[in-house]
């Protein structure tokens, strides 16, 4: 299945599993074409403020593989303390992404 099936299908489930608002258009954009990234940024879409969210995550570069590792390996895979990170300290959270990466 390639990345673009799998981010489809994953929209779609969003899509039949949520009230909440998903803006597809944004989250491919920001997720650039990692199907992680997509998981989390719909998980976002129940925050109360998404765009906001959204808004960070692009100002701070945290797309693509980005946006997972800061979910996966920064915030133990929580939702909740990812969005927190976001709201609180994404300077902090964009510098342990770099590290987890390798990046300098």
């Amino acid at each position: 299945m390639s990345d673009q099936t799998a981010i489809g299908k994953i929209l779609d489930s969003a899509d039949e599993q949520t009230d909440a608002y998903i803006p597809r258009d944004r989250i491919v954009k920001l997720s650039e074409g990692n199907p992680g990234a997509v998981t989390v940024l719909v998980r976002l879409c129940a925050c109360d403020d998404t765009l906001s969210l959204y808004h960070t995550i692009e100002a701070w570069d945290l797309v693509g593989a980005k946006i997972w590792i800061a979910y996966k390996d920064v915030c133990d895979e929580s939702t909740v303390a990812l969005a927190e990170a976001l709201r609180k300290a994404a300077g902090e959270l964009a510098g342990k992404v770099e590290q987890e990466m390798g990046d300098p």
